[in-house]
Parts: C-alpha cells; sequence; structure tokens
C-alpha cells in the first residue's frame, strides 16, 4: 500500500478483514488523503472499512483485549510450536459456503503465529480524526468465528463511530456474498471522497 500511495501517488480504500485489522489499521496510519494533502503530497488512505476485522487500540494484544483467552477454534502449537490452526475450519470460517468451494478454500489455509495475537497492537489509523466520517464496518451476521456481539464489543469498545452495514454472510462474505461486498465497498469508494 505505501508504494501505491508514496511512489504512484494512488488513493486507496483500505479494506481490512480479520486479523487484517490490526497491522492494515497500523500501515495506513498517518496516510490519509487530507492530510498528505495538507503537506503537498498527492495519494492516500481514502476511508476505512473492516469486515469482521480485529479492531484493538495501540500497544494492547489481541489476546489482552478478548480477556486473556484465545478463540475456541484456535488449535495451539499446531503443526509446529507457537503455530495456530482453525479447527473445525470449514464450519468456523466456511460455514455459508457450498461444501466443495468450502473444501477447496481451507486446503489453502496456512498456520498463523500465536505471537500474533500476543503482540501489543501499533498506532491505528481508525483511531485517527481525519477518518471521522470515513469508517465503516461489515458485520457479518452469521459468522462462526467472530460472532455479531464480538463483532459488535469492537466496534463500540473503540470510542470512535463507525457506519456499520450488515452482510448477511459467515466470515468469508467475499466469497459468499462477493456481490454485497463490492456493492458497499464501491458505494463507500464514492462517499469517502465526497466527506
Amino acid at each position: 500500500c505505501l508504494s501505491l500511495i508514496e511512489d504512484e501517488g494512488k488513493d486507496l480504500l483500505l479494506v481490512c478483514h480479520s486479523y487484517g485489522g490490526i497491522p492494515g489499521g497500523g500501515a495506513a496510519a498517518g496516510l490519509s488523503k487530507k492530510e498528505r494533502l495538507q503537506i503537498g503530497k498527492e495519494g492516500g488512505v481514502l476511508g476505512l472499512v473492516y469486515m469482521s476485522a480485529f479492531v484493538v487500540p495501540e500497544g494492547t494484544s489481541l489476546l489482552a483485549f478478548l480477556g486473556g483467552k484465545h478463540a475456541p477454534y484456535l488449535v495451539p502449537d499446531t503443526p509446529s510450536e507457537g503455530m495456530t490452526t482453525v479447527s473445525p475450519a470449514i464450519e468456523t470460517l466456511f460455514n455459508d459456503v457450498d461444501q466443495d468451494t468450502a473444501a477447496r478454500l481451507s486446503a489453502f489455509l496456512l498456520p498463523h503465529a500465536a505471537l500474533a495475537f500476543e503482540s501489543p497492537a501499533p498506532s491505528q489509523a481508525w483511531t485517527e480524526t481525519v477518518y471521522d466520517g470515513k469508517r465503516a464496518f461489515l458485520r457479518c451476521t452469521q459468522d462462526h468465528a467472530l460472532p455479531t456481539a464480538v463483532q459488535d464489543m469492537f466496534v463500540q469498545r473503540s470510542g470512535v463511530t463507525w457506519d456499520v452495514k450488515d452482510v448477511d454472510s459467515g466470515h468469508e462474505a467475499y466469497v459468499s456474498q462477493l456481490k454485497e461486498v463490492c456493492e458497499a465497498v464501491i458505494g463507500y469508494v464514492g462517499s469517502f471522497q465526497m466527506a
């Protein structure tokens, strides 16, 4: 994202999914289009769309934010020490996807480092006032990985205002509800440009 902004002067809409909310929010910090225009630079982040994503404040780990317990579907030290896998993957991540597609996609899943869940989040773009009116959260209402109560907690505890839209999907909304997700994202591009 940085090279598209810095080297090519592109405008971007940051869309973060699941754990991607933490590194994505960190990567976008200080890169808003508005701030960059004020210092004579082209390109920047137009706004932020979080889709069933982690919204964790700077200096706090996801594990601490969630009360010190890993999600029950994370299998620790699998396939090796310090790594985690999701089990059952299809029921947790692809519960609203047809079985053939779910099986095919689950074959691509890779282990995730437990340390990522235990490390403090960097500075987060969503805390910046320049994104007031330019923050959206797509709430996946059938999500088995991040139930709506957890998604709501992320939004409420952030202390900032989000435009929340429900998507009738499991965790991987961009698979099961691709058209709806694309329409929402395109709509946000237009509205964030106008804000």
